[in-house]
């Protein structure tokens, strides 16, 4: 089966839901994020700092391509399918399933570990709930062509593992 790509706003669950979705698949995960730190053997924060957004965004899309393989489930970042064509790529490639969330719900989410998240560790509150309303308006427009739009927070796992088996038999 081909590789099924997770996306949606950080903190929307792609790593905790993709690993549960791989072990009921019988399927390898990978998160994106994780490996792109072992491949360069730093954090995705310290790329970030040191690099910038446009370096981390060109060796982002070159590891999705790298680690793109059938049986696999890949928790993909928050702005991997907004760059570098990545949205395209995956479609050629595999299934996109879309965790979508309120905005009260990813902010509920972020505020307790936002350090860890670059893009938005050093924001104030106020700055935070705009952040997360911008870029949740601007990402919708990519996240929403997704194959699969699933809803973590009223729809249960199994729901959507039988919707992916489905849309496999096609």
């Amino acid at each position: 089966m081909k590789p099924i790509y997770i996306i949606g706003f950080m903190g929307a669950g792609k790593t905790s839901l993709g690993r549960k979705m791989a072990h009921q698949l019988g399927f390898s995960f990978i998160d994106l994020d994780r490996a792109i730190e072992v491949k360069v053997g730093r954090t995705v924060t310290s790329l970030f700092d040191s690099q910038g957004e446009a370096y981390f965004r060109k060796l982002e899309a070159e590891t999705l391509k790298e680690i793109s393989q059938p049986n696999t489930v890949i928790a993909c970042g928050g702005g991997t399918p907004c760059f570098n064509h990545n949205l395209d790529y995956m479609f050629d490639e595999g299934l996109i399933v879309y965790l979508k969330m309120e905005p009260g719900m990813l902010l509920s989410r972020l505020q307790t570990n936002r350090h860890k998240r670059p893009l938005v560790a050093a924001l104030s509150e106020e700055d935070l709930v705009a952040f997360v309303y911008e870029k949740l308006a601007e990402r919708e427009s990519f996240y929403i062509n997704a194959h699969i739009i699933f809803y973590p927070m009223r729809e249960k796992l199994e729901d959507l593992i039988r919707q992916i088996q489905n849309d496999h038999e096609k």
